[in-house]
């Protein structure tokens, strides 16, 4: 999985367009099919840049990553529009996993996002935030977990998965940070 970006950062460079959630799913009853369907969710963002020689639209997901779709779409262009294209991309990717952990944090704030998409999103902050589980890390993974504890506190029931996993990953930094 590649680094997040920040599509907001692309300012003036590029046109960013909500994608809309899929239709809601026909009526079923939880008898028959078990669980209702996954259907209140963000589908991401579509972002359109205006080159010198045309159009490319790249297509990121939920989770601010750039998906399939938008690569191929940018398969088309000319190398000199790529390389305005890639100066462009540069700006808005997240420099470091610190950077993706308070995107992550940021937009498990504020998104109602189904259940899927949700533990999609824990599942990547809590991989960014043990590779910040380091003695030379320590004072932005101490601040980056107190944040997320935060962010737990708010809905302690559908954020038990996150904070169950920042205390796991608690007890590793301890022992990297004395060991």
């Amino acid at each position: 999985i590649g680094r997040a970006f920040v599509p907001w950062r692309l300012g003036e460079g590029a046109r960013i367009e909500p994608v809309p959630p899929a239709p809601p799913a026909p009526p079923y009853t939880a008898d028959l099919f078990g669980a209702l369907p996954d259907v209140q969710r963000s589908n991401g963002c579509v972002a359109s840049f205006l080159l010198p020689g045309g159009q490319a639209r790249l297509a990121f997901d939920a989770l601010c990553r750039l998906t399939d779709e938008g690569v191929a779409d940018a398969g088309q262009l000319e190398s000199a529009d790529l390389a305005v294209l890639l100066g462009l991309l540069e700006t808005a990717v997240c420099a470091d996993n610190a950077e993706e952990v308070e995107l992550l944090l940021g937009l498990l704030a504020e998104r109602g996002w189904g259940e899927r998409q949700h533990r999609a999103a824990v599942r990547r902050l809590l991989v960014c935030l043990r590779k910040l589980a380091h003695r030379k890390y320590r004072d932005r993974f101490e601040a980056l977990c107190h944040r997320a504890l935060d962010v737990a506190a708010v809905d302690p029931g559908r954020f038990s998965d996150l904070r169950q996993g920042i205390e796991d990953l608690q007890l590793l930094a301890v022992k990297r940070f004395n060991g």
